[in-house]
């Protein structure tokens, strides 16, 4: 039985209060349970994503290297026509095709500086890019440990909490077949339109909607009557507050407490000196 639940309350109210809370617990545990593969399938999508990235620099690492493989092979075809150019300058008297000649020396040559440049930056972001691949790398880990994880706990958890469930369920069944008829239709038409059928009254309000009782009806409540509150409508119940004055020792006015013991004179904690009587003697 419930805590709140005293001899006071109405039997019936009683284990309408048992009731409620049993079927609480029970949507909890349901809402519980279609969570579990909620949390799993947020574990696949953070894997997915991080897979996406890791895929897309790893992508980005390929086009560089693709770019940077037709850059050589347009280097070293400049420098082949700078090659044929230059041998053909030492053939040629026409002073026009001369200048020609060098004129596409000196672009080729501009051209292979530029591809050079080019190089070099393509290999710093590569370089860059690889770092993202190693924390990217280490982040797909990460999360397939977690989804691993996860996986694991949402079996353990679902089977435990479906055991629970179905303990519950027969309580529910059992409550239910002991109370009255017309007193479970009031509740389950409650239930349904309220989502709670039953509140407590505590310090002269309803406990679900906070609206204030009537002084008579408090006192009403009070005296193990069953009421509504008068603006949600929701069955009443009252649970009178548990006196722990005697459960609770309390020392006796004046008294000394039991761990501080009364203090000896001084002399007599003073020990005895064994040399002491036998000296006296002595002199005697």
């Amino acid at each position: 039985m419930l805590d709140c639940a005293c001899s006071r309350m109405h039997p019936e109210l009683e284990k309408l209060v048992h009731l409620q809370h049993t079927e609480q617990r029970i949507l909890a545990l349901t809402m519980q349970i279609a969570a579990y593969p909620k949390r799993v399938k947020n574990r696949e999508l953070a894997l997915a994503t991080a897979e996406r990235e890791l895929a897309a620099i790893r992508q980005s690492i390929a086009g560089e290297e693709k770019m940077r493989r037709r850059m050589d092979s347009d280097t070293d075809d400049l420098r082949r026509k700078a090659i044929r150019y230059r041998a053909q300058v030492e053939t040629i008297q026409n002073q026009s095709q001369l200048q020609a000649l060098e004129h596409e020396i000196g672009f080729a040559d501009q051209e292979i500086r530029r591809i050079e440049d080019d190089e070099i930056e393509s290999l710093m972001r590569t370089e860059a890019l690889e770092e993202q691949q190693q924390a990217a790398q280490t982040t797909v880990e990460h999360r397939k440990q977690q989804l691993s994880d996860e996986n694991a706990e949402a079996r353990l958890a679902i089977k435990r909490d479906d055991e629970e469930c179905a303990v519950l369920q027969q309580e529910r069944a059992t409550i239910r077949s002991t109370i009255e008829k017309d007193m479970l239709s009031i509740y389950d038409r409650l239930a349904a339109s309220r989502k709670t059928a039953i509140a407590e009254g505590a310090d002269q309000r309803c406990s679900a909607c906070q609206m204030m009782l009537r002084p008579q009806k408090w006192n009403e409540l009070k005296n193990n009557t069953i009421l509504y509150c008068d603006s949600c409508g929701r069955l009443l119940y009252y649970s009178a507050p548990v006196d722990l004055s005697d459960a609770i020792a309390l020392p006796a006015a004046g008294s000394i407490p039991p761990d501080r013991p009364t203090k000896k004179p001084a002399e007599a904690e003073r020990p005895m000196d064994p040399q002491q009587e036998p000296r006296q003697q002595s002199r005697d």
